[in-house]
């Protein structure tokens, strides 16, 4: 009821019955172990309804014991971090669901870049340098570049934007991992890079197939995903992209290949990798049934994420691999 303040410690542990719960307005904190071994709760409400400016939850998911499935809304009025975890179940609602929203944006594709890895990084001993000017090669660099604690900034074919230039510097980075062949980025962005006391790797291949089969050898060795890959058209980047969040928390190699059939070193490499399962992201215009099939001949499990379009499979997959989360990406 209104007069409700607060909820108590352990005041619904072990109620199985439970499966949700509406908080009303007046209630400001819930106590520690409230909802422990609630297993069947789906959803929590806080109203904000002529709530006070926050409705505290004291140590939100470990402390009252919510699991991790169920979602909790509250208002959109910044909380007191005293009494509340805002890592945790960050929706919004004032009546319906109204999400805040950060917008990134910087003067160019490399200033963007650059803004982002400052967004997440306060420094970083290594970098991943990619070209702006094409797909391919930074298609499989997201499980990279988790390994590596590596932020991704872009370059030009053959110079080095300003604005990559000063995050390196502000990285305090000692390190540069070029990705992609001399056709993408020339000997003269290595030789600035070098001039500039930075140490560099170059990973690549003569096709973006043989690049992703070569980035896919150093994320395997450093998250010991061995038997599992997930593979994207190559000539496409939507795909490839979306799944490109989960790949890398996942530490999970993206391969690449064409439409209509397995390409020869993309096949090769599973060989050899010793890969059991594959995820196909994308529907069969991307990646056709031809290609699953020649998978399963090869005697590798394959599972198939897609949607009715580009946006749709993007969808499944959030739905797939990131039910729970409250946060999201949204890009062009």
């Amino acid at each position: 009821g209104s007069s409700v303040t607060s909820i108590g410690r352990s005041a619904f542990i072990n109620c199985s019955g439970l499966t949700g719960l509406t908080i009303g307005s007046s209630v400001t904190t819930i106590g520690s172990e409230a909802f422990r071994s609630c297993n069947a709760i789906k959803t929590i409400i806080a109203k904000p309804v002529n709530a006070p400016k926050y409705v505290g939850i004291q140590g939100v998911a470990d402390s009252i014991g919510l699991p991790y499935s169920a979602v909790l809304y509250t208002p959109n009025t910044p909380p007191d971090n005293t009494s509340y975890n805002v890592g945790f179940w960050s929706l919004f609602v004032r009546g319906i669901l109204q999400p805040t929203a950060e917008v990134v944006s910087g003067v160019n594709r490399f200033d963007t870049a650059a803004l982002i890895s400052k967004r997440l990084n306060a420094s970083a001993n290594t970098v991943i340098l990619t070209t702006g000017r094409n797909f391919p090669d930074a298609l499989s660099a997201g499980p990279l570049a988790v390994q590596k604690n590596a932020p991704i900034l872009l370059a030009e074919v053959n110079k080095i934007p300003i604005e990559t230039l000063n995050e390196i510097n502000r990285l305090g980075a000692s390190k540069v991992i070029i990705l992609g062949g001399l056709g993408a980025m020339d000997s003269s962005v290595e030789a600035t890079l070098k001039n500039l006391g930075l140490s560099v790797e170059r990973i690549s291949g003569a096709t973006r197939f043989l690049t992703a089969i070569e980035t896919a050898k150093q994320v395997r060795a450093s998250s010991g995903q061995l038997d599992r890959a997930i593979l994207a058209n190559g000539y496409g980047f939507a795909d490839a992209l979306s799944i490109g969040s989960y790949a890398a928390k996942a530490g999970i190699p993206i391969l690449l290949t064409a439409a209509n059939s397995l390409s020869p070193e993309t096949k090769t490499a599973m060989v050899q990798f010793g890969i059991k399962e594959i995820d196909i992201i994308g529907g069969e215009l991307a990646v056709s049934k031809a290609v699953e099939w020649e998978l399963q001949a090869m005697g590798i499990s394959v599972s198939r994420i897609n949607g009715a379009s580009r946006f749709a499979t993007s969808s499944a997959i959030a739905g797939k691999y990131f039910a729970a989360s409250v946060n999201a990406i949204v890009s062009n």
